[in-house]
């Protein structure tokens, strides 16, 4: 068990660092699903990270649609999260797994705010369908590249089970993918956060 206080420093830095990790992911998805760009969600999550991603991309080019600059600012942002972690543990931990368990917290995390958006989406047209609301729309825009290939199964008796699905092959993706890309750090390794 470790000691109160470290828990409570590890708490202290998590926040922040996944507050912002979060916000630069969602970035990424929206941009790759091209979501509405003058949603206030939109705006919001684009003013918040340009001021680290503008300067970034002068330096870091996009390749093709891709934008590199977010991809290498989540990297970053969970890589130095790892190593002030695993300094306040006090373990020592080898530079290739350090940078594999980086990518499995990524993937892993990327795969979470994809199960949540579908949920919310899910209990929101429950509790007032047809209604707009901006941060539903985002997150149908978001959802709706990984919904889709599920929408092929049709309704039964007018119940649609895709979003069901969904969530059923993001946790089965979570619980085959991440253990791969940790054996790549070697036989035993799991992921450090």
């Amino acid at each position: 068990m470790s000691d109160p206080l470290e828990q409570a420093l590890i708490f202290i830095l998590q926040v922040p660092f996944n507050v912002l990790i979060v916000v630069v992911m969602f970035r990424l998805m929206l941009q790759y699903t091209k979501a509405d760009f003058y949603n206030p969600i939109s705006q919001f999550t684009v003013k918040l990270t340009s001021p680290i991603l503008v300067p970034m991309r002068r330096v870091i080019p996009s390749i093709g649609s891709i934008d590199t600059a977010s991809f290498v600012l989540l990297f970053i942002l969970q890589l130095v999260l790892l190593i002030l972690v695993t300094a306040i543990k006090g373990v020592s931990v080898g530079t290739l797994l350090m940078l594999v368990s980086t990518l499995a917290s990524l993937v892993d995390l990327m795969l979470t705010v994809y199960w949540f958006a579908i949920l919310v989406v899910i209990i929101a047209s429950w509790l007032s369908p047809g209604n707009y609301n901006p941060i539903l729309s985002v997150l149908d825009s978001v959802t709706q590249p990984i919904l889709k290939p599920f929408r092929r199964v049709p309704p039964i008796a007018g119940m649609d089970f895709s979003p069901m699905l969904a969530m059923m092959a993001i946790i089965v993706t979570q619980i085959l993918l991440i253990p791969l890309i940790m054996s790549l750090a070697g036989p035993i390794s799991k992921p450090l956060l």
